[in-house]
């Protein structure tokens, strides 16, 4: 009797630590991919120390076809996360010195915007910048065929000149096997 007992409990903690691991095998099989990086570029016009917006950029996304060819199911998208975002200076001889803070803002019909990423300490002297990244899932935002992106700061001093910009964006993708 004492074994039967055994038995069942055995066959119920087995049955337990079968079931609950489904999820963590699926994980596993998971296909876990870095999206192409997205370059932005835009402009910010001269203007007075203070606030600025950059003009919205539209963005159209080719990530069906990235998921696809990674071996993923568009239709079974878990998430995308931000890994990396860098703003560079593009115009000729011109630094990020008038530049106070900058901040990456996304956005969709239907949905506020967001900001994925920012800093909000530039440093003199430079023609390229990281900023911190949200670690937040923006799948709601990126899985569109098209997006918006606005670059948003305080520039420390005058602008004297208009300066072109490129935000570089770097995605983790993360969806399920065909």
């Amino acid at each position: 009797m004492k074994r039967n007992w055994i038995r069942i409990a055995s066959l119920f903690f087995m049955g337990f630590i079968v079931f609950s691991g489904c999820s963590k095998v699926k994980d596993l099989l998971d296909v876990t991919f870095t999206a192409n990086s997205v370059e932005v570029a835009f402009t910010v016009d001269s203007a007075a120390a203070g606030t600025y917006t950059s003009a919205d950029q539209v963005v159209t996304s080719d990530l069906n076809e990235q998921i696809t060819s990674n071996g993923g199911s568009v239709g079974a998208l878990k998430s995308i996360e931000l890994t990396a975002c860098t703003i560079n200076v593009v115009t000729a001889d011109r630094n990020l010195d008038p530049f106070k803070s900058m901040e990456v803002w996304v956005k969709v019909t239907g949905q506020t915007d967001k900001k994925i990423a920012w800093n909000d300490s530039v440093p003199t002297g430079v023609t390229s910048v990281p900023l911190l990244i949200s670690a937040d899932d923006i799948k709601d935002l990126l899985d569109q065929d098209q997006y918006t992106v606005t670059v948003k700061g305080v520039l420390d001093g005058a602008l004297e000149k208009a300066i072109d910009l490129k935000a570089i964006l770097t995605y983790k993708v993360v969806v399920s096997p065909k």
